[in-house]
């Protein structure tokens, strides 16, 4: 019987939430689970990216004009201070060919100008850079790669994918060509093909087996290192034949040491001369590229984690992400570090190496670290023929070619974006790309947003609603318009002449639903003020429905809710439609109003009287009965299908008059009272049934109520309503002129005579809202 409390878990306190999670056993636990199931997978992913990210560092470095050094110590420490700040669990940081070639514009024209150290501009680019990448991130500007859409990073992931595998083809054929750091991809792609007969057929062999085998242990053995295991039997084949050195003659084979070589050494650490010694002209001719390499390596990384996290499934913290991409730029200038950003082809290997934490990036910096403090001698011999295999699978996996074709049966707008972005990716510098995407998305978004979406309802006769297009709804009286969507300036221009389409002869009141309207404002409320007035200049009155809070507040301020009238705007409800329902009721009774004699000359009518509203359908008992028979009286009420409605029983003397009324409430509290029930609520049904039963006996007079106030059939409403005010019970009685019952108005029909008197005064009258 008794209801079963349940008691709710007490919440920790943060500080003691705190104290549990750096607990040394929850922290023994977490090593532990992670050395069992993810240390693998994190130790062979950073291994691979660190084995692919030394050369590409050294060749990123030479793009921006600094020394190839330099491009390994922004592979490592930029790298781990920002995947230990991060939240993407495979975003890789370090030297990114887009940026570099925005250092390079930026570094030579001001050392060039300042008599500087080139290095020296670049640090000084990485340490102001980063302090606006930390500002963003603290600004909660994060926010803004939501406007970067599906279509977007697809286009730029599917042209980057491109641009990698068409800048590796020369390694990938072996081809012996100088590199131009400004030449355009497409250029370079023609100059390969000139030098086609210059292939060498060992490399394009190793090329070839190492791209099938990636492919293969991908398709086969998902979980095994192939990469890092590829790379090292490639180098071991290589040396064991002897195909790097001069005696290979036309077969020799290029490694990554042909270039300038890796030697063992970590003294990095050193602060900017332009920190130490500030030159002030210089400084403010960099600030403008301290923005543009802020703002694109967040473009870029914040691109890269979210395309690799709408295939890994994992949320990203776009603004934590800008913090980290800041404190990385920031410290790593100390380290002779130039400015960083996520790498689209390392991230894209630690994705696809199966890195499984944020471990996998910081130990990627933390091997190339111990790589080229031990063994950088060592990776000189990494063929690159073998070196371009990988990464042409790498391209191939980038290409999510099942996102593609849903993109691209999804909507033209989509079509568009891809291709655009597509096209600005291959032809254009990568900023650009994203900004013309972005720039797409956001044209297509205010084409849309700006077509608001508006139909008609129409009311069947089983009192259920019909959605019908636009001025295709039945010619009636009463215009019921549906308003959907984004209401903002671009979309509500010339509506309020659309929606004067609607209109027919028959016209007298159109109700506006507005339940659904996102983003309105002031232009809204002008094209309403605007519709009100062209609809009064007809003779048509205008009502609205489904408004909620924001759009009432708006209403109000606006002075719409004045012009309107308060008995013409209904508030939104939970319930679907009843809010439309009730402006429907209003509706209808101005069109009543309006067929009839104007309210000027209209003969008033008589009041409403209580013979007119009461129900003769009602409970009435002796005096002498007992609590058993009023039971069993209520027990027959609802047997005889009146369980909606809300009895109360009222006793009569000798004489037939009323002599005192008692409602449910009051025998329910009777029979609550008894004080068995009292001190035993755990109690059976069974036994709850015996203790009332030894009530029976209770006469009915002790628990009925003498206050009882009547009117008689003649009274009016404000009689009435004075005797429902005043009334302990749900209803009123009605006497006739002999003082004798001859019904009861229930409270919902007194309600709706009030409801009908008002509709009748102010039918042409609005009422003024208090503000």
């Amino acid at each position: 019987m008794a209801p079963i409390a349940t008691a709710a878990a007490p919440v920790p306190k943060p500080d003691t939430a705190d104290k549990r999670r750096f607990h040394p056993k929850t922290l023994l636990a977490k090593a532990k689970h992670y050395l069992q199931h993810d240390a693998k997978a994190d130790l062979s992913a950073g291994l691979t990216v660190a084995v692919l990210g030394i050369p590409q560092a050294m060749a990123f470095a030479t793009i921006a004009g600094l020394p190839p050094v330099t491009g390994l110590y922004t592979s490592i420490v930029p790298c781990i201070l920002a995947a230990l700040l991060g939240s993407s669990r495979h975003l890789v940081t370090g030297p990114s060919n887009v940026t570099c070639m925005m250092i390079y514009g930026i570094t030579a024209q001001l050392a060039a100008h300042y008599t500087v150290n080139p290095l020296e501009v670049a640090l000084l680019l990485a340490f102001l850079s980063g302090l606006l990448q930390i500002l963003f991130g603290f600004l909660r500007l994060g926010a803004v790669v939501k406007y970067i859409s599906n279509s977007v990073v697809l286009g730029f992931t599917t042209g980057a994918a491109c641009l990698i595998a068409i800048n590796q083809l020369r390694d990938f054929l072996a081809i012996n060509l100088p590199r131009s750091a400004d030449a355009h991809t497409f250029v370079s792609l023609w100059e390969t093909i000139s030098a086609i007969g210059h292939v060498n057929l060992v490399g394009l062999l190793i090329a070839l087996v190492t791209l099938a085998l990636v492919l293969l242990c991908k398709r086969f053995w998902p979980r095994l290192p192939a990469p890092l295991l590829i790379l090292i039997v490639a180098s071991l084949a290589v040396a064991a034949l002897g195909l790097a050195g001069e005696a290979a003659g036309a077969f020799r084979v290029a490694i990554i040491g042909d270039g300038d070589r890796i030697a063992g050494s970590l003294a990095m650490w050193r602060i900017p001369a332009l920190l130490r010694q500030p030159s002030w002209g210089l400084w403010r001719g960099i600030i403008v590229g301290s923005f543009s390499v802020a703002i694109l390596g967040l473009i870029q990384s914040a691109t890269i984690a979210r395309s690799i996290a709408t295939r890994s499934g994992q949320r990203l913290d776009f603004n934590r992400e800008f913090i980290a991409q800041g404190v990385a730029n920031t410290v790593g200038s100390f380290f002779q570090c130039f400015p960083s950003a996520g790498s689209f082809n390392r991230s894209a290997v630690c994705f696809q190496a199966h890195g499984r934490t944020r471990l996998a990036p910081l130990l990627s910096g933390v091997i190339a670290a111990l790589f080229l403090l031990w063994l950088g001698p060592l990776t000189n011999y990494v063929p690159r023929p073998a070196f371009a295999g990988l990464l042409m699978a790498t391209a191939w996996f980038m290409v999510d070619r099942s996102r593609l074709g849903m993109i691209w049966r999804t909507s033209q707008h989509s079509r568009w974006v891809l291709l655009g972005t597509l096209a600005a990716t291959l032809l254009l510098s990568l900023e650009y790309a994203i900004f013309i995407g972005v720039f797409l998305s956001v044209a297509g978004l205010l084409q849309v947003t700006g077509k608001p979406y508006i139909t008609q309802l129409t009311q069947r006769p089983d009192g259920a609603f019909e959605e019908v297009p636009f001025k295709q709804a039945g010619r009636s009286p009463i215009s019921l318009i549906n308003l959907e969507g984004y209401f903002y300036f671009a979309s509500v221009d010339d509506l309020d002449y659309e929606l004067l389409q609607c209109l027919t002869p028959e016209t007298r009141v159109v109700v506006l639903r507005m339940k659904r309207l996102r983003a309105f404002g002031s232009s809204t409320m002008t094209m309403l003020d605007h519709l009100h007035d062209l609809l009064s200049a007809q003779g048509i009155h205008l009502v609205a429905c489904g408004v909620n809070k924001d759009v009432g507040k708006s209403l109000t301020d606006s002075g719409i809710r004045a012009k309107l009238g308060e008995q013409n705007i209904f508030q939104a409800d939970n319930r679907l439609f009843l809010s439309t329902e009730l402006a429907l009721a209003r509706a209808q009774a101005l069109v009543l109003a309006k067929d009839g004699q104007p309210a000027t000359k209209r003969t008033p009518s008589g009041p409403t009287t209580a013979a007119a509203l009461k129900t003769t359908t009602f409970l009435r008992f002796g005096m002498d009965h007992q609590l058993r028979e009023a039971l069993w009286l209520f027990n027959a009420w609802l047997d005889s299908g009146r369980a909606g409605s809300r009895p109360t029983v009222f006793l009569q003397n000798q004489a037939g008059k009323m002599a005192g009324a008692i409602g449910l409430r009051r025998i329910l509290g009777r029979l609550a009272d008894i004080e068995a029930v009292r001190k035993h609520p755990e109690a059976s049904n069974e036994q709850l049934a015996a203790w009332i039963r030894s009530d029976y006996i209770h006469p009915i007079t002790a628990m009925a109520s003498a206050e009882t106030i009547a009117v008689n059939d003649s009274a009016d409403l404000p009689a009435i309503m004075l005797a429902a005010l005043r009334n302990p019970e749900t209803c009123v009685p009605v006497l006739d002129d002999e003082g004798r019952m001859s019904g009861v108005i229930q409270p919902e029909v007194l309600l709706g005579a009030l409801a009908k008197a008002i509709n009748r005064l102010d039918a042409d009258k609005p009422v003024k809202s208090r503000s």
